[in-house]
């Protein structure tokens, strides 16, 4: 009994974060790639300021990269939770007697 409620929230957890994974690849590549500003030039530099100052499109601008910023972590984070608990569930098997 007690195999079969580790196994069964080990199969629960492992599938909620692959299908979380999943959601935030899809929308990472849908912001970077689909939107209408290219956001490879942007990523992962300091050249754009991002204050209350600045002009409407320039604030997007930084809301999409934030969102980027935002679903390569979620990416990462549920991809290695997903792996860590769906490993030893497709592993686990009864000792044989």
């Amino acid at each position: 009994m007690k195999l079969f409620l580790v196994r069964f929230f080990l199969a629960l957890l492992g599938i909620i974060f692959l299908f979380i994974f999943i959601v935030s690849f899809i929308i990472l590549i849908k912001t970077t790639y689909f939107s209408g500003e290219n956001l490879g030039d942007y990523l992962f530099n300091n050249n754009l300021d991002c204050d209350k100052n600045s002009n409407i499109s320039q604030t997007k601008l930084c809301i999409q990269i934030s969102k980027v910023y935002l679903m390569i972590v979620l990416s990462i984070v549920s991809s290695t939770i997903s792996f860590i608990s769906l490993f030893p569930f497709l592993n686990m098997k009864k000792k044989k007697k």
